[in-house]
């Protein structure tokens, strides 16, 4: 009889720790429904050393342009892609035609503008359309110890977009480590206060890097539950063990 009992019991606290699991993180708890928030636009990105920029210039004579455009490659499908010149350790990159042309530290804009007018100012092409983009444009993701490195196709790419995809509703909190003019950088970003919205790294930069914190585990509300109802029986069992150890006492 002891020994069922005993089985039963350790069963239940069995069943008792199952039930402990990661509890689900709401993102952006603190965010009213109805009230309105600023809205911050993507700051623009600025060129860095080590950066490879993908750079074209177009015209409506393309044989003008052509000179422009050598190392370009020719895609499946016929599409083309630019070709990529290394910013170097001075902050240059060497243009066909122009020859070095500082760019560390510029817009995307500010490059083609400068590109542009170089191109118009020497007489090449009267009116060039120059598209500027950074090839190399990635982000580091360290989740639970895995690394990976995220490409970003475009000119701009904010946390939620980077770490939710990676464990969605277990993400509560993430360090972003950011380094500019040689200086490393560490933010503390919390996913549930709209606080995220305003920090300086919720939009990422070049080179990144993303650390999500391990989720702490907790009971879930559905563990929660279960426990509690297994509480009671655990009591009542035990309840019973003791009244029947003494009507057994007494009847000796």
């Amino acid at each position: 009889m002891k020994k069922s009992i005993r089985l039963v019991l350790c069963m239940l606290a069995l069943i008792v720790s199952a039930c402990v699991t990661p509890s689900r993180v709401t993102y952006i708890k603190d965010m009213a429904e109805g009230y309105s928030y600023p809205a911050k636009p993507a700051p623009d990105l600025r060129v860095r050393i080590e950066d490879r920029l993908g750079i074209r210039v177009f015209s409506d004579d393309e044989s003008l342009a052509k000179p422009f455009n050598i190392g370009a490659l020719t895609q499946t499908g016929g599409g083309v892609q630019a070709a990529s010149y290394e910013v170097d350790g001075a902050g240059n990159i060497d243009f066909p035609v122009l020859g070095l042309i500082p760019v560390e530290g510029l817009t995307l804009k500010e490059v083609q503008e400068k590109i542009s007018g170089m191109i118009s100012n020497a007489g090449y092409i009267k009116d060039p359309v120059v598209t500027v983009g950074i090839d190399n444009f990635t982000v580091t993701l360290v989740k639970y110890g895995t690394t990976t490195q995220v490409p970003v196709h475009g000119k701009s790419i904010n946390l939620l977009q980077v770490v939710a995809p990676a464990q969605g509703e277990k993400i509560k909190e993430v360090e972003v480590i950011r380094t500019e003019n040689g200086v490393r950088k560490a933010y503390h970003v919390n996913f549930q206060k709209t606080e995220l919205f305003d920090s300086p790294v919720f939009y990422l930069q070049q080179n990144d890097i993303v650390y999500v914190k391990p989720a702490r585990w907790m009971v879930s509300d559905t563990g929660r539950a279960i426990q509690q109802a297994v509480s009671m029986v655990m009591t009542f069992t035990s309840t019973i063990v003791s009244t029947m150890a003494l009507v057994k006492l007494y009847q000796r």
